[in-house]
């Protein structure tokens, strides 16, 4: 595959190997969720030490820094790609944190006791790296992807 497959696909493939998800055109949506991933980005970056060089190696190791870990969909791996992607490739250059990471939100106004959990599908922080205590140091942005799994009817007659 590597020989053959584009830096791209070999970071999507990637994606999916990391993620909980697996394309299949057989089913409705064309992917199924699973409860894990296959593997980690840690685990391709140690297979790619061992093996040392060969053909296609080399691609590989230029698209595992574009891979994600944690993706739940293969848009959510299409959009964080193109999140890390440099311009002069169509991407916006961006880092991000992580996806599909759990986080705990205070609550904003005195009504609201409880924390929140949330778990967007991409998360953007601060890339200024704030002092300790400084009140921008967990100001961030998160980007989800609402693909047609979400849609309810009602939302499908807005659109």
């Amino acid at each position: 595959m590597a020989r053959i497959c584009t830096v791209h696909e070999l970071a999507l493939l990637m994606s999916e190997l990391c993620g909980t998800y697996t394309i299949d055109p057989r089913v409705p949506d064309g992917f199924f969720r699973r409860e894990k991933p296959l593997a980690t980005l840690q685990d391709i970056r140690g297979l790619l030490l061992r093996m040392g060089t060969g053909y296609g190696i080399k691609r590989v190791r230029a698209a595992l820094p574009l891979a994600c870990q944690d993706s739940w969909s293969p848009m959510e791996s299409k959009l964080a790609l193109r999140l890390r992607l440099p311009a002069q490739d169509g991407g916006f250059e961006v880092p991000y944190r992580s996806l599909n990471e759990e986080i705990s939100l205070r609550p904003i106004g005195e009504d609201l006791e409880e924390r929140k959990i949330r778990i967007p599908d991409i998360l953007i922080l601060n890339p200024e790296r704030p002092r300790p205590g400084d009140p921008l140091a967990s100001i961030g942005i998160s980007l989800d992807y609402n693909g047609r799994v979400h849609l309810t009817d009602e939302t499908a007659a807005e659109g």
